[in-house]
């Protein structure tokens, strides 16, 4: 089975934006129930945590497009 060129290109992107999506998400629903001050309060105090999940799954989603194509 031969995989094309531009297929670890294109696991990256779709892995950067779902980690994009995964920070949009939070922002959203955090700053819907509690408002965008609280939300940017959260993340500077908690950003290591937010990132690490945030990056964790826009590198499954990274691998999954990779090992499904």
């Amino acid at each position: 089975m031969s995989r094309s060129p531009d297929l670890p290109v294109r696991a990256a992107l779709y892995g950067g934006g779902a980690s994009l999506m995964m920070l949009a998400v939070y922002f959203i629903i955090v700053g819907l129930i509690s408002g965008m001050n609280f939300a940017f309060r959260q993340f500077a105090e908690f950003w290591y945590f937010i990132m690490a999940l945030a990056l964790g799954f826009g590198f499954q989603i990274a691998l999954y497009v990779y090992l499904k194509n």
